[in-house]
């Protein structure tokens, strides 16, 4: 399994999410702003940051995308994947962003797809 950081303004979706990526088995740590997201980076080194595309502050989240990108993880360790799970997913199409992610479901997502997405993800670490 892997260190997940899930990153949404909305509590009860970082608590659900939360709740059944636990219990499969994965490392997980919530941030409710980007800038608590940035703090956690300075703590925890996530393989993988899910977040909503429409987070108050740095834009939106395309601010963080950007940031999560110029992030350094340890050397040795595989490049940080991005999710974004969005309402308004086509906000991305077209952004520079959108390569620095690494898959974009739309909201609501099923749960299934979310975690069949990260053990893609995990995979191609």
């Amino acid at each position: 399994m892997c260190s997940v950081l899930l990153v949404d303004d909305n509590v009860q979706i970082l608590e659900f999410y939360s709740l059944v990526l636990s219990q499969v088995g994965h490392q997980v740590r919530i941030a409710e702003t980007c800038a608590r997201a940035l703090a956690l980076l300075k703590e925890v080194d996530p393989e993988i940051v899910i977040m909503d595309l429409r987070v108050p502050e740095m834009e939106d989240g395309l601010g963080l995308i950007r940031t999560l990108k110029a992030h350094v993880r340890a050397p040795g360790k595989p490049r940080r994947k991005v999710v974004v799970i969005s309402g308004w997913i086509e906000d991305l199409a077209a952004t520079p962003e959108q390569d620095s992610v690494d898959c974009a479901l739309p909201k609501p997502v099923r749960m299934e797809l979310l975690l069949q997405s990260i053990a893609r993800l995990a995979l191609t670490a």
